[in-house]
């Protein structure tokens, strides 16, 4: 058996020659995950290996790294940064190793190490991982880790990589909000934590994301919405409104708010119940997620509609909001009134003020700013004390005061960091193919990861990312198997669409959420030494570093593992 040490960045593929260079030690300060592979080759027939590890360190863990088909893998406009651009196997799939595992002839595959620091003295930790076949040691590499003196500060940035609770709910085949739901939800929301995620997309009413246009997601709506019929009894909602200003065939658009809120009050009465989203805040809390962000209250694309909302009219349950209902219609507003006033009341006592984000519409563009800007300066007046956030690339949105936190694609980052924002955040997703950095299986590792740096150097408070469980086709037209589709049908570039593979009890991790981890560690890195120092030396480090700007990222690992070096360094001289 031929074997080596690599780092994590390295993208092993069974059929090419392995080049990458060797990485036999690596360091971490406490509070840290460190990650590097033992590559191997097995010579011979097939045959069933065996893996140990063997260290004085208690918190080191093996995992096998399994190859997942991708088809679309490139985009027709993908730049040269990428290791392959036709359909392939790709190593990502972590998959715990329990037992005996397969030994091709003639491929490189590999184990996954992990050493997750607890509160063992700083020093030098020798790690042996041995692989066995009937017995007989076949292959063994050792590693030697070094704990650094000094522990990790918190994350500070904010992380969000939606969570689809549709998803878990068909792929394990339990009914939305049944307790083997909630089990399962929490696993994956624990474990997503862990790997940095410390808010969670949190559906009050099933989030109009990524649905074709009249079509329909499962229902997986928190919030009880309860509806009588007619005018409510007595005269708790008797206009003020002088009868000869009450609305009468002009168009919406040009009633005042005044008006608008007579035609509310004199629609149906709303009652609302939180039970179930009590219960999700208290996961939450659990877990470690600080942060929840509101569903969108508008469809994705433009704001044109409302999103699926499901209440019980009489007793019986139906759709009384939907793909029919022009978002700015009375009706629909008049819901909004009542709903964000309760809501935001039931947030206030539950002591969460500053800490849930509101969400209009996701990716408008250009032509919907006026629509967007009515719904937004809507949200904005119901929603005080609350943070208002919405993924964007234009400018222009924000300049008109109508996003407080814009979250810009990566590749339209430029014109937002120029104006030094307070509050911005960055985005990417499918759309971010060229230059930038991305997660896709056919980008090289380093790529991944460079993003901690380009975060840091841009001053960004917060991050977000589309898909952590999306296992469905573009439009969710119909689920997929994530084992076999990595591309969502062929709408998007195979990687961008999830993070994590459903294992049989909870999630199994991937490469790619393995590497944005070690992103965020470096981030962390990154400001710890600015705390110990000022930012002006922090940033002298990487100085002649390409990809600290948004618009070109690293190729190799060793770009990468330079740069954390030099951090390492200062933090080790500054924190005793």
């Amino acid at each position: 058996m031929l074997s080596k040490l690599v780092s994590s960045m390295e993208k092993i593929y069974p059929e090419r020659e392995l080049q990458a260079e060797v990485y036999s030690s690596g360091q971490a300060f406490q509070g840290e995950r460190l990650n590097f592979q033992v590559a191997y080759r097995w010579e011979g027939v097939p045959a069933w290996g065996q893996a140990e590890v063997e260290s004085e360190l208690e918190g080191v863990s093996l995992r096998l790294v399994e190859l997942e088909p991708g088809e679309y893998v490139c985009p027709e406009n993908g730049d040269d940064n990428y290791q392959r651009r036709s359909p392939g196997l790709f190593p990502d799939i972590l998959k715990p190793l329990e037992g005996d595992f397969r030994l091709y002839p003639g491929q490189w595959r590999a184990l996954w190490v992990s050493i997750d620091t607890r509160e063992e003295a700083p020093g030098e930790y020798p790690v042996t991982v041995r692989i066995r076949v009937d017995g007989k040691v076949v292959g063994e590499e050792h590693f030697l880790f070094h704990l650094l003196p000094a522990r990790l500060p918190e994350q500070k940035l904010v992380f969000t990589q939606w969570m689809h609770t549709d998803c878990i709910a068909q792929w394990y085949g339990v009914e939305v909000f049944s307790e083997r739901w909630w089990e399962l939800v929490e696993r994956y929301v624990r474990f997503g934590a862990e790997h940095g995620i410390n808010m969670l997309l949190t559906p009050l009413f099933t989030p109009p994301l990524d649905t074709l246009e009249g079509g329909e997601r499962l229902t997986v709506q928190l919030v009880d919405v309860h509806r009588k019929k007619g005018k409510p009894e007595g005269n708790e909602f008797v206009s003020s409104v002088p009868e000869e200003r009450k609305p009468g065939g002009r168009d919406q658009a040009d009633h005042t708010l005044e008006e608008r809120d007579w035609e509310a009050r004199s629609g149906p009465a709303w009652e609302f119940g939180y039970d179930r989203l009590e219960r999700w805040i208290a996961m939450c809390q659990r877990c470690g997620i600080r942060y929840l962000e509101a569903s969108h209250l508008f469809t994705q694309w433009g704001a044109v509609h409302a999103p699926k909302i499901m209440a019980e009219v009489d007793g019986r349950l139906e759709r009384v909001f939907g793909w029919e209902t022009d978002s700015l219609g009375a009706e629909y507003e008049g819901f909004l009134r009542a709903f964000l006033l309760d809501l935001t009341g039931f947030l206030r006592r539950m002591g969460l003020e500053g800490k849930v984000f509101f969400h209009v519409s996701d990716e408008p563009s250009r032509e919907h700013l006026e629509r967007y800007g009515r719904l937004s300066r809507l949200v904005q007046e119901l929603t005080p004390g609350f943070p208002k956030m919405d993924a964007l690339s234009d400018y222009d949105f924000y300049e008109e005061g109508l996003v407080e936190v814009p979250v810009c694609g990566t590749s339209y980052i430029a014109p937002f960091l120029e104006h030094n924002l307070p509050h911005l955040w960055a985005y990417y997703c499918c759309s971010q193919a060229v230059g930038v950095s991305n997660r896709f299986l056919a980008m090289p590792g380093a790529r991944n990861r460079c993003i901690g740096l380009q975060l840091y150097h841009g001053k960004i408070e917060g991050f977000l990312h589309w898909g952590h469980n999306f296992w469905m086709k573009q439009f969710a037209t119909g689920p997929i198997d994530p084992y076999r589709v990595s591309d969502a049908g062929g709408g998007f570039p195979a990687g961008d669409a999830f993070s994590v593979y459903p294992g049989p009890e909870g999630p199994v991790a991937s490469v790619g959420l393995e590497l944005f981890l070690e992103a965020l560690q470096d981030l962390r890195a990154l400001q710890f030494a600015e705390a110990l120092s000022d930012r002006e030396t922090v940033e002298g480090l990487y100085a002649d570093v390409a990809y600290k700007g948004f618009a070109v990222s690293a190729r190799r690992p060793g770009e990468v593992l330079a740069v954390r070096q030099q951090v390492d360094s200062l933090i080790c001289s500054l924190a005793g």
